[in-house]
């Protein structure tokens, strides 16, 4: 097996000469500055108690990308208040996106997450990912699907061993320009959607917020993750099997004045199936960027 540091560089090394290419083809490349904000879980140890509350997290970002939609992002994230690190986690984004078209839009990212150490922060394993989009846009109702790999070594415990992650969104949705003129355009994007996967480890995966970013989240897990003593906590699921988690209600906001862009995202997850115990929660995050047209 070729060690994951050769495969992480392969595919870098693969992503960047893509961009190369289609630099030559597609010469204008735009900059982009970013701020994001967001909820994480963190630890709350009370005597031999472990608990999990919603941490604020912030999230700069820097991104160049081309007219043919390839490009590079990084965004450290930031939990202030939390024991270690101030930055919990860099995170490097390569690949191509395409949105706003006709008929579809897509992505198609590497991800590496490089993980500094905060021990407010649950454990994850999963450091690469590979996460792809497809949204057509022939009919009213807009079929969506994403889904997404992610993989990494798990060191807990004295551990070594490869492990990974799959998902799966299927669901539907449609856009509604709200108003449209020379200087502002604002669209609506609500969409229901029926979220599937392993959900073996804790991740920050990019289709999987809804165990990412919401404490209540974490009781779906299969494998658990490392406590604050080390440990690895798992809950009472056990194997590792593909199943349906819940129903998502999303809904997409964005506005944009010139080369300023806000927006806000929330969803609401509704747990089903063997996940059905847990009650409904959500998510959320506000990001504004500026890019230099």
């Amino acid at each position: 097996m070729v060690p994951m540091k050769n495969t992480f560089l392969l595919i870098i090394m693969t992503f960047l000469s893509v961009i190369v290419f289609a630099q030559e083809e597609q010469a204008k490349w735009t900059p982009t500055i970013g701020l994001q904000s967001d909820i994480v879980p963190i630890y709350n140890i009370v005597g031999a108690d472990t608990s999990y509350s919603n941490a604020f997290s912030i999230a700069p970002s820097f991104s160049i990308r081309n007219a043919a939609g390839w490009g590079i992002t990084y965004s450290p994230k930031l939990l202030p208040g939390t024991s270690g690190p101030f930055i919990f986690m860099h995170a490097v984004t390569v690949g191509v996106e395409q949105y706003d078209k006709r008929i579809i839009d897509y992505s198609l990212n590497y991800n590496h997450y490089f993980f500094t150490g905060n021990r407010s922060v649950p454990y994850s394993p999963l450091n690469n990912e590979i996460s792809g989009s497809l949204a057509w846009k022939t009919m009213w109702i807009h079929p969506v699907i994403e889904a997404g790999v992610g993989f990494g070594r798990d060191t807990s415990s004295g551990k070594n061993s490869y492990v990974d992650d799959i998902a799966v969104v299927l669901g539907a949705g449609h856009s509604f320009k709200l108003y449209k003129d020379s200087s502002i355009d604002v669209t609506v994007s609500p969409a229901l959607l029926l979220n599937s996967g392993t959900n073996d480890y804790f991740s920050f995966l990019t289709i999987t917020k809804y165990i990412g970013h919401g404490q209540n989240s974490l009781k779906f897990l299969k494998n658990g993750h490392e406590n604050k003593s080390g440990g690895n906590g798992k809950n009472n699921a056990s194997g590792s099997s593909f199943a349906v988690s819940n129903i998502e209600a999303r809904l997409e906001t964005s506005v944009e004045l010139g080369n300023w862009a806000l927006r806000p995202d929330a969803s609401l997850y509704f747990p089903v199936g063997k996940y059905s115990g847990t009650r409904v929660y959500g998510y959320w995050q506000v990001t504004l960027t500026y890019s230099f047209y």
